[in-house]
């Protein structure tokens, strides 16, 4: 393989020609897995097991929406019990005045 352009910028840098494209593909997707399994297990993420990794990620979606679910529930019992409020006090308003 003759010496191509990596790309076509003002510093123009060359392939080895002993480098061909396949190999460069394959150590790059190499270095890519080795850097993403390093920064998984930096995260404490174990990377061998994967199935026990998505059984945790479908818990947390589970108790995510859950909380969802509660949050809603007491927004409107809060919105209820304050309406509640200013009838009842608006009614007592009414009735005392007569």
């Amino acid at each position: 393989m003759s010496d191509e352009p990596l790309y076509d910028g003002d510093d123009r840098r060359t392939l080895p020609s002993t480098l061909c494209m396949p190999m460069m593909t394959k150590v790059a997707r190499q270095a890519a897995h080795d850097a993403v399994e390093e920064m998984l297990e930096k995260l404490g993420i174990d990377v061998d097991n994967h199935l026990e990794m998505q059984e945790d990620m479908s818990w947390l979606r589970k108790w995510r929406k859950m909380s969802e679910r509660v949050g809603s529930r007491v927004v409107m019992t809060v919105f209820t019990l304050l309406t509640a409020g200013i009838v009842t006090l608006v009614w007592t308003q009414i009735q005392g005045g007569k």
